[in-house]
């Protein structure tokens, strides 16, 4: 388990060498107290973000640190939980009396979901409540994701597991955002068979030149670069969409923002379905990739999915 300290050392540390004027210190309470927020929950931050409060940089370290160190004692009780390991194993845990299962679960991969804090009535007990994800693989049956809570008491800095974990239904499912594309670009342009040749050349190799081709020509982003082992031997375009329209006779300097729809195979074997959120450029009467976005751009709609019904539109995001 571990406790190296993050954002929170490198503030104090900060305020240590630079020791910031009252700006600064408001300026960094407002983010203690928002960071206090997002662990604690919403009704936190309304309790903890007045103006007469101000959370110095050792409480920041602190909590931070203890939610992530709660989270991961929380995590490891649950694999060796659900390994069935035995009854010495789990008491490093809990001293709840829980029988080990005969048969382990095959866990395939674990993490916290949550980690929100509780009340415990008493000054000196931390208490929290962890929702771990696990993605099992159950006897003679297909991969799940199951979720456990967990609720975890903190005497001294010390994490202990109260009860055994609990098999509990996952979070609700999220909003669906729409994306700001709303151009289709044309199979025919000029920009669309510059992105072609530019993912074919990027991400296509061959047993006897397995690197990339020289992206040179379609690319003039320094953070795009060539694969030692490129990862597909095809690649196909299936849309590309534009945040608006690009004129056929475009002049340099001309940018916008795309998104590609692209599919990937291994000598037409194992697709992979690609997405990229493009920057393209006019240049020299040539059309460039100049940048890959982090995330793709958000329009101003959200949906909420369900199981058995179509989407149905609900309000704008307020920015």
């Amino acid at each position: 388990m571990s406790f190296r300290p993050s954002t929170g050392d490198r503030l104090r540390h900060a305020w240590t060498q630079h020791h910031p004027d009252r700006q600064t210190l408001s300026r960094a309470a407002v983010l203690a107290c928002l960071a206090l927020g997002a662990i604690g929950g919403v009704g936190q931050i309304a309790t903890s973000c007045s103006s007469e409060d101000v959370v110095n940089a050792r409480q920041l370290d602190s909590t931070l640190n203890r939610a992530t160190s709660v989270g991961g004692f929380a995590d490891a009780y649950v694999n060796v939980f659900l390994a069935g390991r035995s009854a010495t194993a789990l008491a490093a845990f809990t001293s709840a009396q829980i029988k080990p299962s005969p048969v382990p679960v095959s866990v395939i991969k674990t993490a916290p979901w949550s980690v929100t804090r509780q009340s415990s009535g008493f000054a000196n007990v931390d208490y929290w409540s962890v929702v771990i994800g696990a993605f099992v693989k159950p006897i003679s049956k297909a991969p799940e994701l199951r979720f456990y809570q967990v609720p975890v008491v903190v005497v001294q800095g010390l994490p202990r597991a109260s009860t055994a974990p609990a098999f509990i239904n996952g979070p609700d499912i999220g909003y669906d955002a729409d994306l700001n594309y709303p151009s289709q670009v044309s199979q025919d342009s000029d920009a669309y068979s510059t992105v072609t040749a530019f993912l074919g050349t990027w991400l296509k190799g061959t047993a006897q030149h397995p690197a990339s081709g020289d992206i040179s020509r379609y690319s003039v982003s320094p953070q795009i670069q060539p694969f030692d082992n490129a990862p597909f031997t095809n690649v196909t375009v299936d849309s590309i969409d534009a945040q608006s329209d690009i004129p056929a006779d475009a002049k340099n300097g001309f940018t916008t923002k795309i998104l590609v729809t692209a599919e990937g195979s291994v000598d037409n074997k194992a697709n992979q379905t690609l997405t990229y959120p493009l920057v393209m450029v006019r240049q020299s009467d040539k059309w460039f990739i100049s940048d890959i976005d982090l995330t793709p751009q958000l329009g101003g709609r959200i949906t909420k999915p369900t199981a058995t019904q179509p989407t149905t539109p609900t309000p704008t995001p307020t920015k």
